[in-house]
């Protein structure tokens, strides 16, 4: 990160804290910066800065600040996560279309990102009739991080992801062929 934009980001988080009780300029400060909000920057900013008013003894913006950090990085990991599922499925799972998501994210595989996706695949799978709930499964589950992508990977904290994806399946999905293969397919290249 330049030091611009790590200004442009502490002056974004001080507005916010100045104003945090001030519905209508605190809206209007969140609609301004829109750009800044987007941005994995800002909410890794913004822990540092909680942990510096902590140790300053501000426990109250301290406490409002990592809220707001929270947030913003679950809305992050979120829209990646809702990304990747779009270009899956638009895509019909091209690795041309969905490596160099994964790529540019990198840094979101991580256990925040298994739990992200945890919650997701909970909520969908409670929310569907068994058959598609089975068909969700079935589709997204080879395309939330493809298997030849994790073999390429060597890391256990994406590894990880991929299993935690399997483990969501509904139980009587896991028996079926197709994830049977996939599952198979999985720890063979985590094995080798």
């Amino acid at each position: 990160m330049d030091e611009q934009r790590i200004e442009a980001y502490l002056n974004l988080t001080n507005a916010l804290i100045l104003n945090r009780e001030n519905e209508a300029e605190f809206d209007k400060i969140w609609n301004d910066n829109q750009e800044l909000l987007i941005d994995s920057g800002l909410w890794q900013t913004m822990f540092q800065e909680t942990q510096r008013l902590a140790s300053a003894d501000n426990q109250d913006r301290a406490k409002f600040l990592l809220k707001m950090a929270n947030y913003l990085k679950s809305r992050d990991y979120t829209n990646f996560l809702i990304e990747l599922l779009r270009a899956a499925a638009e895509s019909m799972v091209d690795s041309k279309v969905v490596y160099p998501i994964l790529e540019k994210n990198l840094d979101k595989l991580d256990n925040y990102f298994a739990n992200i996706l945890r919650n997701w695949a909970t909520a969908k799978f409670s929310k569907e009739e068994a058959d598609v709930a089975e068909n969700i499964a079935i589709n997204s589950g080879h395309n939330i991080i493809p298997v030849g992508w994790v073999k390429r990977q060597r890391n256990p904290t994406k590894t990880y992801i991929c299993i935690c994806w399997v483990s969501l399946l509904p139980r009587n999905l896991l028996l079926g062929k197709c994830n049977s293969i996939y599952f198979s397919r999985l720890l063979f290249c985590i094995s080798s």
